[in-house]
């Protein structure tokens, strides 16, 4: 995140909170902002996980799950949080279909 903050100013961090089994999903975005380590305390969970709470206000802020390889960072979905819901037996669309009608060209990308 630091590096990506340090070319943009105007970075934001888009996240989708999802539910597979109820098909529900909450979208929202929000500016992206830079944690200072050392103003979280970090211990080791029951589960062996490592977490990190603000020094100040105790807030769970992190959690990492080594045997995972997860980091996860927690964060409070606000009221403007777009909610939705994928109802059953949707017809799916084959990818192969959607590059056709839309008459891809590989020209249109620029691998860098």
């Amino acid at each position: 995140m630091n590096e990506a903050l340090g070319e943009h100013d105007d970075l934001r961090v888009v996240v989708l909170v999802r539910n597979i089994e109820t098909r529900e999903f909450v979208l929202f975005e929000e500016e992206a902002v830079r944690f200072v380590p050392e103003e979280y305390e970090w211990s080791y969970t029951a589960k062996n996980n490592l977490a990190g709470h603000h020094k100040i206000t105790g807030t769970h802020k992190f959690t990492w799950q080594f045997h995972g390889s997860q980091f996860t960072v927690l964060r409070d979905v606000p009221p403007s949080a777009r909610r939705f819901k994928i109802v059953p037996n949707v017809p799916l669309l084959d990818p192969e279909d959607i590059i056709s009608y839309v008459g891809f060209d590989q020209n249109w990308i620029e691998f860098i």
